[in-house]
């Protein structure tokens, strides 16, 4: 949907001249819903997002982990070092998953 609906933005993201969170708030108003991902995306995300917080495998367990200093889930700054600290987590939950399909 995203790459036929919103060209130049998901391009705008590529570039990094568009923030991840300005991408979301612009581009899915700020809603994140299973229109947004593929099959595997959403079957992925619903194994990731809705794992309780005490599961050493879940998201929230891991972006508290990657930004321990932060005040909220939602103080930590929008930016590209931001991504780059979380990425590599999201890569290899999802890489560990696909091994348990």
């Amino acid at each position: 949907m995203h790459t036929d609906e919103f060209p130049a933005e998901l391009e705008s993201l590529r570039s990094r001249s568009l923030t991840p969170r300005q991408w979301f708030l612009d581009v899915c108003d700020g809603k994140f819903t299973d229109d947004d991902l593929n099959d595997d995306g959403n079957l992925f995300a619903a194994y990731y997002y809705d794992a309780p917080d005490v599961d050493p495998v879940s998201y929230i367990a891991d972006y508290s982990y990657a930004f321990p200093d932060g005040e909220s889930l939602y103080s930590v700054e929008d930016g590209w070092e931001t991504y780059t600290m979380i990425q590599p987590i999201l890569d290899r939950r999802y890489k560990d998953w696909l091994l348990t399909r």
